[in-house]
């Protein structure tokens, strides 16, 4: 299983306590997870790859 450190900024943790923008907030986090997932499989790909 892989570990994933995750950085977010305070805007975004506030957004998602804000009832006006949590969905975009939310959007935004799950962007920023799927991202570093990406950049982590395709890491391992290319070593693997090599």
């Amino acid at each position: 299983m892989a570990q994933l450190n995750i950085t977010l900024d305070t805007e975004l943790l506030h957004g998602l306590f804000t009832k006006d923008s949590r969905d975009d907030a939310f959007s935004k986090l799950m962007e920023a997870i799927l991202n570093q997932v990406l950049v982590a499989q395709s890491a391992t790909a290319w070593s693997t790859a090599l």
